[in-house]
């Protein structure tokens, strides 16, 4: 033992050192777990309550979630594909879009390990570099600028949620909100294409755009913000949007949930923002205790609340790896012929 300590303090012996995204990673693991598990002791659901009621939901719903899930993959390759091939990538060099699906498919999988916009310009990224031939920072910067448009997408209809809510609206004014939020957001975003021509004030509130802009320009040979793309990418998000919003009203109906319907859809744009603040893998507990408390908030019994958000997790997880893992196995398997 005297031995092993005198080579640890030798200079010229390494040290084991434990890596730092390791520990990350099981302190965010251990967090998640710990909320979910604070969730079950303090709303009093068991487990065996939550398995039965997963045991009797409608035999179309994981097909139907599995389904949404690869809808979900495919908008985000059309988006992410449509980026690279707009903008001075090497036309030999673009990828196809099974490609795209591929790689996006499998950054949903590794999300339910990291945070999903982490997730997904690492594994995209990493990908243009190994086999497509295009740099990091063109496949990280390509990823960013069409998760963007998700993000924009996001902010609309939660704002439009709290707002309806705030003035205790119905659906008809929610759905106005959003309406008038996109269209704000497109000619916004074509605002922003007219700045990066222009020269800001060094100084004060422009900084950070300016710098953003330049982050972005500096990987594409023209402005990103034509009328056309952003039309496409808008579109295709709001899209995307509306599968994963989808996914709501379909556990509600599918396992019974005497639950209103139009409001478990707003309040599924309340709970996607906590994305914002992900600290956990999948956002796993954070989103479910956030769930539960909106629940709660809108008359519906705790219990009730955390026995929804916990469903809505498992069969999340389900879709996501029956109906992506066949994809990215059917793609693998046609790239081997």
């Amino acid at each position: 033992m005297l031995s092993q300590a005198k080579m640890m303090d030798r200079p010229d012996v390494r040290r084991p050192r434990t890596s730092r995204a390791g520990v990350v990673t099981a302190a965010a693991l251990t967090l998640a777990f710990g909320m979910i598990t604070l969730l079950f002791w303090w709303s009093g659901l068991g487990m065996n309550t939550l398995i039965d009621r997963l045991s009797r939901s409608a035999v179309w719903l994981l097909p139907a979630i599995a389904l949404m899930a690869i809808t979900q993959a495919s908008l985000s390759a059309l988006k992410w594909r449509l980026v690279l091939s707009a903008y001075g990538t090497d036309p030999d060099h673009i990828p196809s879009y099974g490609f795209c699906l591929f790689y996006s498919a499998t950054s949903v999988l590794v999300s339910q390990f990291l945070p999903v916009h982490i997730a997904t310009i690492a594994v995209r990224s990493f990908a243009a570099k190994r086999f497509s031939k295009i740099s990091i920072g063109r496949g990280a910067a390509s990823s960013l600028f069409e998760q963007c448009f998700d993000v924009l997408v996001l902010l609309v209809f939660g704002i439009a949620t709290l707002l309806t809510w705030l003035v205790q609206g119905n659906l008809g004014i929610w759905l106005g909100l959003v309406f008038l939020g996109l269209i704000s957001g497109y000619l916004v975003l074509l605002v922003l294409g007219r700045l990066r021509r222009i020269q800001l004030d060094t100084s004060g509130l422009f900084v950070p755009l300016q710098k953003a802009l330049s982050l972005l320009d500096s990987h594409f040979s023209v402005s990103l913000f034509t009328p056309r793309l952003t039309a496409q990418l808008l579109g295709l998000s709001l899209l995307r949007y509306l599968t994963l919003i989808g996914r709501t009203p379909l556990i509600v109906i599918g396992m019974g949930f005497a639950l209103p319907v139009a409001e478990m859809a707003q309040g599924f744009t309340l709970v996607q923002m906590t994305q914002f603040a992900a600290i956990t893998p999948g956002n796993l507990g954070l989103q479910e205790w956030t769930w539960t408390g909106i629940l709660a908030l809108r008359g519906v019994t705790v219990l009730l609340a955390t026995e929804f958000a916990l469903s809505l997790r498992v069969f999340g997880i389900l879709a996501n790896n029956i109906g992506l893992g066949l994809i990215i196995a059917y793609l693998w398997w046609g790239r081997q012929k």
